[in-house]
């Protein structure tokens, strides 16, 4: 029980920005601009105040993008004004490509990832690492941008699609064609997982 409590606690934060576009679309719908901005407020800073409780080590990238989503929810609730609210997915996009490229001086972001199973890589791992970390700061860059034309929208179905389903979609489409070319280049298959033993058992033939 308590490892499960400690879990849910973990990825709250990521699972309000996640899922923040259709959080949005229905508070809006159903409770106007102002009380949605509010309820959405209380569970962004709510969720990083348990995470803070809980473990003062937070990763750089959700430091931003609460304090990001913080101010413009504040602005959308003073304001009154919906646009501020639709433009988040954009902000949060564009703080997590910006903290992909950043981490370009210092330790690539996949390099990170790949040396929690990898202690040691070799300079084709490490040169392979920094490129996806390129192109992840790309594609969320363009997504930040499809994201803002989205809120530029009046309907507000449009929004909710493109932010939605459509950014995921394509997000998972880059992450899945990732993980092929990674197994399929390095030939790097854990026995224990079945899509790498799908993947090991489609490259041999």
């Amino acid at each position: 029980m308590k490892e499960s409590k400690i879990n849910f606690q973990s990825i709250l934060i990521p699972l309000v920005l996640i899922f923040y576009p259709a959080l949005a679309y229905f508070g809006m719908k159903h409770f106007g601009v102002r009380i949605a901005s509010l309820i959405l407020l209380i569970l962004v800073l709510g969720s990083y105040i348990l995470k803070i409780l809980k473990s003062k080590a937070l990763a750089v990238s959700i430091i931003v993008q609460v304090g990001i989503v913080s101010i413009i929810l504040t602005m959308s609730y003073l304001l009154k004004e919906p646009f501020f609210m639709k433009i988040v997915p954009a902000l949060i996009a564009t703080s997590a490509s910006i903290v992909f490229f950043a981490s370009l001086l210092k330790t690539p972001i996949a390099q990170s990832f790949a040396m929690l199973r990898k202690p040691q890589l070799n300079a084709e791992e490490l040169r392979y690492t920094r490129n996806v970390t390129i192109v992840w700061g790309v594609v969320m860059a363009g997504d930040a941008v499809i994201c803002f034309l989205a809120a530029l929208a009046k309907s507000m179905e449009v929004w909710l699609i493109v932010c939605f389903p459509f950014s995921y979609t394509l997000i998972g489409i880059v992450f899945c064609s990732e993980y092929v070319i990674r197994k399929w280049k390095f030939g790097e298959f854990d026995e224990s997982v079945l899509w790498d033993k799908i993947l090991k058992a489609a490259m041999k033939r």
